[in-house]
């Protein structure tokens, strides 16, 4: 009897900037900067926009109403909110969510919240981070 192959899982890897930055050229943006925009785009798809605040030491990551990965599901309070994700680049940082609906901002933070800021930086680069 034939025995099957082993199937193992693909390996995950530690997100790094440089991983991101080096993803295939249709999952990278190929416009140039928005003048006056302080974030370099490292990943720009129907489904995410990372953003790279290399100043601050952080990346943000926008996933619209759109988006149909499958762990969103589990972190998305309704199939209308936005969720950006807040990825401080020190080891052992939080990497924290915000909710964000057209008509309020950020749930947890308000108008007061940077990712705020990360929506309006993604419109100004042709992303719909609502829709």
């Amino acid at each position: 009897m034939a025995q099957s192959p082993i199937v193992r899982p693909p390996q995950r890897h530690a997100w790094t900037p440089a991983r991101s930055a080096n993803a295939p050229a249709d999952q990278r943006a190929i416009a140039p900067g928005v003048p006056g925009l302080r974030f370099t785009i490292a990943r720009y798809s129907d489904n995410e926009l990372v953003l790279f605040d290399t100043a601050a030491q952080e990346s943000w990551i926008v996933y619209p109403p759109r988006s149909r990965y499958a762990f969103l599901r589990r972190r998305r309070a309704s199939s209308h909110v936005t969720v950006v994700e807040h990825h401080p680049w020190a080891p052992f940082s939080k990497i924290e969510d915000h909710h964000l609906r057209p008509e309020d901002a950020c749930g947890l933070h308000g108008t007061t919240c940077a990712a705020n800021e990360i929506v309006t930086a993604a419109a100004q680069l042709g992303f719909d981070p609502f829709a």
